[in-house]
């Protein structure tokens, strides 16, 4: 078995004296700095397309309250994507129907 770090070894058992500590030149990060940095480039990056559409609806859902997230994720899926509702009390009610784009019509899936 090869030994765990090159070199002699003065005796067989461990020394009773504990290692000394190897001091860092590095000062320490502020972590907290660095993630409200991060944030702030996010926010103020400016995306197009696909991308700026979907930092709205993640900003749209994560700044809901709790009715609109739940009538947002059920009419969303009841609907096959074709539907997104903020309003629980109309959605709650009812099942969402399917309303595809008006360029496009709903075929259901077969197997």
């Amino acid at each position: 078995m090869p030994k765990a770090s090159a070199g002699h070894w003065p005796m067989l058992g461990a020394s009773s004296a504990a290692p000394t500590p190897v001091e860092s030149h590095h000062p320490p990060k502020n972590w907290e700095a660095i993630e409200r940095k991060v944030v702030e480039e996010e926010e103020n990056e400016q995306l197009e397309g696909d991308a700026a559409v979907n930092r709205m609806f993640r900003k749209l859902y994560n700044e809901a309250s709790d009715d609109v997230k739940r009538a947002m994720i059920k009419s969303y899926q009841e609907s096959g994507g074709t539907v997104l509702s903020t309003n629980w009390a109309e959605i709650s009610k009812k099942r969402t129907e399917v309303r595809p784009p008006d360029c496009m019509e709903y075929k259901k899936f077969e197997q």
